[in-house]
Parts: structure tokens; sequence; C-alpha cells
């Protein structure tokens, strides 16, 4: 359930409709800023030449005006400077050293710092991996709000690494940034209300957050949200609403509904009947190693015989 670190927060304040001419004074007057010292300018200086923003894209420059920022505590600066360690941008990629800025801008209480040492500590990149040192750092970013390591924390709270396991409160640390609208977090609280696990079990409410994510292209999301409509839980059964469904997640290599497509396809729910798109897409799913479409094709030894068992998709998906 890790999420990927957000990028950083950006010391810049330039709108983005602004002349050539007013962009030009705004860099004279950051730059000038730089180099009398201020560390905010040249952090957003240092971002710049990051983004190519203004400048030509330079990360070595970028390396120099964030370490000067940095060399004065500036937190915003050690965040962004841990992340061109992390990334190898403009120097030699080092998790250490990125771990090092992190932590130093961490302790400062910066959020996202805060957020990617838990990631540090959580998947041993540059220090040793400790999952409870991981709960301690996105809860303090949690705490401030910060959605990806309310997260990551509820991801530890449902597999118990570092915390003691509680599926209520992973439940209730998902609820909390899906009603943000994060679709990975939507996703998670469909699976809840689908299993009962944390909650009551609640199929229609499952659909519910399962749709939410699906409509913002989650391929699990859309299915499981497949799946609902061809069992009919939560939701009127409907074959062709599942098999739609089924081909956006398989569109996107999901697995699962690959196979569950190539079943529809063979067996003619919500779809013509078509044993060329069965195979098709239940070769698809077996080239990923799926046990279910092996097995399909090994006991149909590639080609159904007249007459075959008519299956259901109703395998639900991971």
């Amino acid at each position: 359930m890790m999420e990927k670190p957000p990028s950083p927060p950006s010391d810049q304040t330039t709108p983005d409709s602004v002349s050539p001419e007013q962009l030009a004074a705004r860099l004279r007057a950051m730059r000038a800023a730089a180099e009398r010292g201020e560390p905010s300018a040249q952090t957003a200086l240092g971002l710049c030449y990051i983004d190519g923003d203004g400048v030509d894209q330079d990360f070595a420059e970028a390396l120099r005006w964030l370490s000067k920022a940095a060399d004065q505590g500036y937190a915003n600066a050690q965040l962004n400077l841990g992340v061109l360690y992390t990334k190898g941008d403009g120097v030699a990629q080092d998790f250490k050293q990125a771990f090092r800025c992190f932590l130093q801008a961490a302790k400062q209480g910066h959020a996202d710092a805060q957020y990617h040492l838990g990631c540090a500590f959580d998947t041993g990149e540059g220090v040793a991996a400790n999952h409870a040192e991981a709960a301690g750092w996105y809860r303090k970013a949690a705490n401030q709000g910060h959605a990806n390591a309310q997260f990551n924390l509820a991801g530890l709270y449902a597999t118990g690494k570092g915390v003691a396991k509680d599926l209520a409160q992973a439940a209730s640390l998902f609820r909390v940034i899906a009603d943000q609208g994060h679709p990975d977090a939507q996703y998670n609280v469909g699976v809840f209300c689908a299993s009962g696990e944390g909650v009551p079990q609640d199929f229609a409410e499952a659909a519910a957050w399962f749709r939410m994510a699906a409509e913002q292209g989650v391929a699990k999301a859309q299915a499981s949200l497949a799946t609902l409509y061809n069992t009919g839980q939560g939701v009127a059964q409907d074959y062709t609403e599942a098999f739609n469904w089924f081909r956006k997640a398989a569109d996107q290599g999901n697995v699962v509904a690959q196979n569950c497509l190539g079943a529809m396809y063979f067996n003619g729910d919500g779809v013509k009947r078509d044993l060329e798109q069965a195979f098709a897409w239940i070769q698809k799913a077996a080239d990923q190693g799926d046990p279910a479409a092996l097995d399909f094709l090994k006991a149909t030894s590639a080609k159904p015989p007249h007459g075959a068992t008519r299956r259901r998709s109703r395998r639900k998906p991971k």
C-alpha cells in the first residue's frame, strides 16, 4: 500500500500567467536575494532550476542553491535536496545522504520530510528497515493532514507492521483520505466494506467506493465493481455493466479482469459469445501467470470442444 512520494512543496509564488518581462524581473529579484544569502530565495531559485522555470533546467545549479539553503538549516531546502539524492538528479544517487537530509527537515516538523523519512524506514532505503520507526514518522506527518502519510500509516495498521494490527483503525484512516478524493484509499475502503473487516459488511457501500475509484481510472477498483455487477452484490445484477468495467480494467492490464472478460466472452454474458476474443483475453491473463487462466487453457487444450460447459466469471478480484 505504499504510495510514491509526492512532489516536494515549492517556495515559488510565481502565478501561472505572468508576462516574460514580469518573470524575468522576478527571477532577477530572486537571484539577488539568493546571492545575499536568503535561504527561501536560494530554495526557490534551486526549484526553478529543477523545473526549468524561467531558466534552463540544470540539476547541478539546483543542487548548488539548495545546498546553500540547506546548510543554513532551511527545512524545505533540506527536503528538496533529499529528493535530488533519492532520484540521482544532478548528483550520484545516495539514499543515505537523502535520509540525512530528510531527517534534518523532519526534526523541524516538516510534514513532507516526515513522510519521506517514514518511507525510508518502511522500504529500508538509506537506513535499516524499521516499520515501528516508519509508523512513528508517518503518524507525525499524518497528524498534520498529510494524505499519503495517512494512507501508508493505514497500510501498516492493515498489515500489523510496526504497529498492532487494527483493521478498524486502518479503515478509519483510509476513510479520512477517501473522503478527500484519494482514489486508492477509496478502493481500500471498498475492500473493507465488501469483506466486512474493520467495518460492517455492506456491498452497496463497497460498490459506491469502488465506483469513485473506478471513475478515476483505478484498474483494481474497476475490476471489483465489475465483479459486484457480475454477481449482483450491492447492485442490480447487470452483465453488460460488468463487461464494460472488466474491459476498462483489462485494457490496463489487470490480470483478474482479463480472465473474467475472457470468461464473459466465452459464456456470452453481457456480450455476444466470441470464442476468439475469449481465448485472446484468457491468454493475456495466462501470460501474466494467472493460475485460473492457465488451468482453463490447459483443460481446454487451447480450443474448447463443441458443447463445452459454460463457465460463469464469478471470481472476485483481489
